[in-house]
């Protein structure tokens, strides 16, 4: 399988990524406004940098090349992507609130690139 059919999907994934990374940098001294001993801004990083973590899934899908692989790890990515936008999930912080604020990108884009991406790979397996 030829994963470069995925070019398009990965660009839209790369702005999102390059978007996470600057919300990250945003809860960082980079930004003027930083305050230290806010804990929000650890909980900020820690949910933002988990979101970029688990593109491993994808990573390792499309090295593979597996088109069944890549569905997989895209439905899994949008299971955890619907995770973060939800509350009481039991984990030591909420993680909804950090996306709920962030301007640059929303867990949506990344879901619609994660779809795109899977009805993309099952017109390839079609033609296949």
């Amino acid at each position: 399988m030829n994963t470069t059919n995925f070019n398009p999907e990965l660009g839209k994934l790369l702005v999102f990524i390059s978007n996470v990374a600057t919300a990250i940098r945003m809860n960082s001294a980079y930004d003027s406004a930083y305050q230290e001993k806010n804990p929000a801004y650890s909980d900020d990083v820690m949910w933002l940098s988990d979101s970029l973590h688990t593109l491993f899934l994808l990573g390792n899908a499309l090295q593979e090349g597996d088109l069944k692989n890549i569905e997989c790890a895209c439905e899994d990515l949008i299971k955890q992507y619907n995770v973060y936008s939800q509350n009481d999930t039991g984990y030591k912080t909420e993680p909804s609130p950090t996306f709920a604020k962030q301007r640059l990108f929303s867990l949506e884009d990344g879901i619609g690139i994660f779809q795109d991406i899977i009805n993309k790979a099952k017109a390839l397996e079609v033609k296949n």
